[in-house]
């Protein structure tokens, strides 16, 4: 199936005046299935009237009753969409692109909006809505700054289409710890946990690289934390602000899409039916018809199967290259890694790009984003889940570089240090290598 360049959207006739878009929500929870739970909701926040010009539209959304869409308004495109004249078409058109690239949506860009053709209508930040009070009712209102970016752009239509902030699942207390004292009271909602009831899940796990995850320094009043990961080894993973991340995809194409292949696929280790070929889209590493086989051929990586024991082994690379390497050890067991040394060059090492860290996937499940490592890191110690870790080398420079020792794990064989204490910077314990 081909993607139309162009975009489009039916919403349900029950929809109040709306003043504001209606984001949803599309969480995640632990399940490597191509198919989604049906017992589940898509959270749906109504919008009330309002006239105040204070409030960010988003904030308008909040205690409202909760919308179930049913599989025909789903499965209805293309998705219309209206540009003010007073913001930028292209910038637009590039988010919703973006968007369509990765799943079965499409959109159809309309002259001027109408009655008869529902969909979503972008407005400037401190619009009105004076001249489209006429057909407000059928539309999703996403107000955008003249400032915004492409990626900024793109993160509020996924919030119209559904997916919420990765950092308000309700099971975030695991993952993350949110300190209040540093956000910005008028921005709390954007970390307001949702109730199970409330949300449609598809049994995924947390994805600190999620699209949709804020930064350390999210929505902060005053530069300080805001967010701080239980596992002090992703604070660099938190926040970017670049693409949407393997599981952003797959959630979205498992609301929108499931039903699209009518020929159904077991696809393994976390992949899914792709909406436009039926194919299995493998986690990348992975290939075969169902992604059942670990990637093995990388030009200029080397070898990039690897197999562990109980004596150390060592990984070296550099350069501009993208390289996966598998490395196991025997069923049953663990591996423990040590990051010795790492440069990746990087602007601004707070938050790693994707295409451009060393990542460490030590989980069991591949589908979640790893340890991102930029900037510079030494000694950095990471054990295992299980017998498999992937280490995947984004390098877009010449001189990024890592070099990492690893064998199997024997428990007590190895001697952790707590760090300097972080409980006001980041309330963690950086885990390090002292001896092995």
């Amino acid at each position: 199936m081909n993607y139309s360049p162009i975009f489009s959207l039916i919403w349900l006739d029950a929809f109040i005046t709306i003043l504001s878009f209606l984001p949803g929500n599309i969480s995640a929870y632990n399940n490597n299935e191509s198919t989604a739970s049906e017992n589940t909701m898509l959270n749906k926040r109504s919008i009330k009237n309002s006239n105040s010009t204070n409030k960010d539209s988003e904030s308008i959304v909040r205690n409202k009753r909760s919308l179930i869409l049913s599989k025909k308004y789903r499965e209805s495109f293309p998705i219309n969409y209206y540009v003010d004249d007073k913001l930028n078409f292209y910038t637009i058109q590039a988010a919703l692109a973006m968007i369509q690239m990765e799943s079965c949506l499409t959109f159809r860009a309309l002259n001027k909006p109408s009655r008869n053709k529902p969909g979503l209508l972008f407005i400037p930040k401190k619009s009105k809505l004076l001249h489209h009070l006429d057909v407000v009712r059928n539309y999703r209102i996403i107000k955008v700054f003249l400032s915004d970016t492409m990626p900024d752009v793109e993160r509020k239509i996924l919030l119209s289409l559904g997916m919420d902030y990765e950092h308000c699942r309700n099971d975030r207390n695991k993952y993350i710890t949110l300190l209040h004292r540093n956000m910005r009271l008028s921005k709390w909602y954007k970390f307001d946990v949702k109730k199970p009831s409330n949300t449609r899940t598809y049994e995924t796990m947390y994805d600190y690289g999620s699209f949709m995850h804020g930064n350390g320094k999210f929505e902060s009043k005053n530069g300080l934390p805001t967010i701080i990961p239980k596992n002090y080894l992703y604070r660099k993973t938190m926040g970017q602000n670049i693409e949407m991340s393997f599981l952003d995809i797959k959630r979205l194409n498992l609301f929108y899409c499931a039903s699209i292949c009518r020929n159904k696929k077991m696809c393994l280790n976390g992949s899914f039916q792709s909406p436009t070929t039926c194919d299995c889209l493998c986690v990348p590493g992975f290939i075969g018809p169902r992604c059942e086989t670990l990637q093995s051929v990388h030009m200029s990586c080397g070898k990039t199967l690897l197999s562990s024991g109980n004596r150390l082994k060592h990984l070296s690379v550099k350069g501009k290259k993208r390289c996966v390497y598998h490395i196991t050890s025997p069923a049953g067991t663990k591996l423990i890694i040590k990051v010795s040394n790492s440069y990746i060059k990087s602007p601004e090492d707070e938050v790693c790009k994707p295409s451009n860290n060393l990542e460490i996937k030590y989980l069991n499940d591949k589908t979640t984003t790893g340890v991102r490592l930029c900037g510079n890191d030494r000694n950095v110690l990471i054990v295992s889940e299980g017998s498999h870790v992937m280490v995947i080398f984004n390098s877009l420079d010449r001189f990024n570089t890592f070099s990492l020792f690893y064998r199997n794990y024997i428990y007590g064989s190895v001697r952790l240090v707590k760090s300097e204490n972080l409980e006001d910077k980041y309330k963690n314990r950086l885990q390090k290598f002292t001896d092995i």
